[in-house]
């Protein structure tokens, strides 16, 4: 299933193509350069959302190690 996924800040867009509903950490970091990419900024979320999105992310895995998002 392929989602969109929108920052309202920076006004972008950008897709990704889920399994069973979760992305793998390299795909929350694409996602992250696709719609932020700025090392600075404070503004933007997990994975570069910002603005009205019609799904959130949420992190998988502990602190030592990251194993993706979750899409709720």
């Amino acid at each position: 299933m392929t989602l969109t996924f929108n920052n309202d800040f920076h006004g972008r867009q950008a897709r990704v193509t889920s399994k069973n509903w979760r992305i793998t950490q390299r795909q929350v970091r694409r996602l992250w350069e696709m719609l932020c990419g700025e090392i600075d900024c404070n503004v933007c979320g997990y994975g570069g959302l910002h603005g009205e999105n019609r799904y959130r992310l949420r992190k998988l895995g502990g602190d030592i190690s990251n194993d993706g998002a979750q899409i709720i």
